[in-house]
């Protein structure tokens, strides 16, 4: 309806929520209920109105509409644009911090490839094809998981690499968790990294943020869907 959370460009346009109900206990994606916006027709005032499937059987009148995507980056921000809700520079500075994200990731890649060569050149040319020659760099141009993912990969790589800290890198994946719980995968090559060593010690603190992480995602999946086994998506 032209409203200002979509912009002045998708202004009028027909767009579908990312949202998704909690009905009996069960996740219902809005595109269960609605058909898709190519089907949509407008109003006597020009404006689409999402048209409800013929055969959509659930009840969400009333219910509260969570994101179908986890909320773990309203938390990474919400420090960072508390103060500034409400504001037109919310969204701006939500965008600085995915650039900036991006940056630092990309100080931290050149961190590691230094266990490999000595040689500036060859580290600078490294670091901008990988980053360059990869959609990294126009990622740090959205709001999407991708930049802050990068950041928490690349960094825990460089705390367990070169500074030998396994709680940190812990940190990090859980922060990387919170964003997308499948992030936890890269537990495991750091974690063999370290039995590699013979260190057992530092794989214990790493499984600290995970594990505080994961905790919080099955809370949230509690107090939204009723079980913490009942996540966001399917």
């Amino acid at each position: 309806k032209g409203s200002w959370q979509v912009g002045t460009k998708f202004s009028g346009l027909s767009l579908d929520p990312h949202v998704v109900w909690n009905v009996g206990g069960k996740p219902v994606i809005w595109t269960e209920v609605y058909e898709d916006p190519d089907k949509w027709e407008k109003d006597t005032n020009g404006v689409y109105v999402p048209k409800r499937k013929p055969d959509a059987k659930a009840d969400i009148s009333g219910l509260p509409a969570y994101s179908s995507h986890p909320a773990g980056i309203a938390f990474l921000l919400a420090p960072f644009l508390w103060p500034f809700r409400g504001s037109p520079y919310t969204e701006p500075l939500a965008l600085f911090f995915s650039n900036l994200s991006v940056i630092l990731s990309a100080f931290l890649f050149r961190g590691i490839l230094k266990r490999y060569t000595p040689y500036p050149l060859a580290l600078n040319l490294g670091t901008l094809l990988a980053f360059l020659g990869l959609p990294l760099w126009a990622y740090g141009r959205t709001l999407f998981m991708e930049p802050f993912l990068l950041l928490f990969a690349v960094g825990s790589f460089y705390l367990v690499l070169e500074k030998k800290s396994g709680f940190w890198a812990g940190v990090l994946l859980g922060l990387g968790a919170l964003l997308k719980p499948n992030f936890l995968i890269l537990f495991f090559p750091l974690a063999l990294f370290y039995l590699k060593e013979r260190k057992i010690k530092p794989i214990l603190w790493m499984m600290v943020g995970p594990a505080l992480s994961t905790a919080f995602i099955l809370y949230l999946n509690a107090l939204m869907y009723g079980s913490p086994f009942t996540p966001h998506q399917p």
